[in-house]
């Protein structure tokens, strides 16, 4: 992870930190809305299987995703954003991809 910083400068989080929830937490509260990770799968903190998911279902969830949004702007930053979204919804809804988490 990138240094986090608040509006102000200060800095909340060094650069390299591994992020908990209660970091995540601490953030919000300080305002941060959003922050530059790096995701280590293999690493000794990793949680196996969590980042991880089926390619199949990965597709079939874009595939649906695109057709909603057939006739939108997808270049636009928050219709991206909702595409996004809307694609780890639906990654969620499927069989065995309870461990998604959407935010």
């Amino acid at each position: 992870m990138n240094e986090v910083q608040n509006y102000s400068g200060r800095k909340l989080l060094p650069e390299g930190t591994f992020l908990t929830d209660k970091d995540i937490v601490n953030l919000k509260a300080w305002g941060v809305t959003e922050a530059d990770v790096h995701v280590q799968e293999d690493g000794p903190d990793s949680t196996p299987g969590v980042l991880k998911t089926d390619p199949k279902k990965l597709a079939q969830a874009k595939k649906e995703v695109e057709a909603l949004f057939g006739f939108s702007n997808t270049d636009h930053p928050a219709v991206m954003e909702l595409m996004r979204l809307s694609v780890l919804n639906r990654l969620k809804k499927m069989p065995g991809m309870g461990h998604i988490h959407v935010k």
